[in-house]
């Protein structure tokens, strides 16, 4: 599997900008998260009798449409077992916790760890079913949720130790950009609309610009390694039309299944 992933920091409109793409770029070559996970929990029957076995047979009836990411999800689960893998993943895993160990909140801590934890399996198992050249676009996928990737990686690592990682190990980056006035304006529309999130829905004033801030340069640093390392980039403003934005997206995709 070959995969690329939307990253910028939140409220800068990513979720809309990703569901555009799928839905006005007609010639991509290119899967969803979606479109991926489907494919993948149909590419191997799973042993009858078994409540899996089940989940398949409506899957690929074709007949629960609206119920087919709920099947598709139970199909993939536990298929790499409860235990937390991280063969191949050891440097991305020992620098998120070492970031980790900065955060007071235990509950923030928790909750981080299970999302990455939970994007690793993901990519385990659509790694090991869907085909070699199957490229995939993410939208709050495992690079979203992992934090501690910093230029200061390459004093601390060895270059085959930052390239073997499968963390790293990325196509293509579709970086969304907004100033941080806007941002702090599209995160505050939030706010009033009563759209809660996790990392900064209880922060106010002060508080929440320096935690915009941060956030920001966490992402800027971020992309900095991927760069360095080689890693395509699409840079976006995300004041430019939704429209006009989707499209390069899709044209930037296609482009490295070329």
């Amino acid at each position: 599997m070959k995969r690329v992933e939307l990253l910028g920091p939140s409220g800068v409109g990513k979720t809309l900008l990703y569901h555009r793409v799928s839905s006005q770029f007609q010639y991509r070559r290119f899967l969803n998260i979606e479109e991926a996970c489907l494919k993948a929990a149909l590419a191997k029957q799973p042993v009858f009798p078994s409540m899996k076995y089940l989940f398949y047979l409506l899957l690929k009836s074709g007949c629960f449409k609206w119920k087919r990411q709920g099947l598709a999800h139970h199909l993939l689960l536990d298929e790499e077992g409860s235990g937390v893998a991280r063969e191949g993943y050891w440097l991305s895993f020992k620098t998120l916790e070492a970031y980790l160990l900065q955060e007071k909140d235990a509950a923030v801590v928790k909750k981080r760890l299970e999302n990455f934890v939970r994007n690793v399996q993901r990519n385990r198992v659509l790694d090991k079913r869907l085909e070699r050249d199957d490229l995939v676009f993410f939208d709050e996928g495992l690079l979203h949720h992992h934090h501690g990737f910093e230029p200061e990686l390459f004093h601390c690592y060895t270059p085959e130790e930052i390239q073997t990682d499968q963390g790293l190990q990325i196509d293509g980056i579709v970086l969304c950009d907004l100033s941080f006035g806007k941002n702090m304006e599209r995160i505050l529309t939030r706010k009033k609309q009563g759209i809660r999130t996790f990392s900064h829905g209880h922060l106010n004033g002060v508080a929440l610009e320096n935690y915009v801030f941060q956030a920001r340069l966490e992402y800027q640093l971020k992309v900095e390694v991927l760069k360095k390392i080689g890693v395509r980039i699409l840079r976006l403003n995300m004041e430019d039309d939704l429209r006009d934005n989707a499209e390069r997206i899709g044209l930037f995709i296609n482009n490295l299944t070329s």
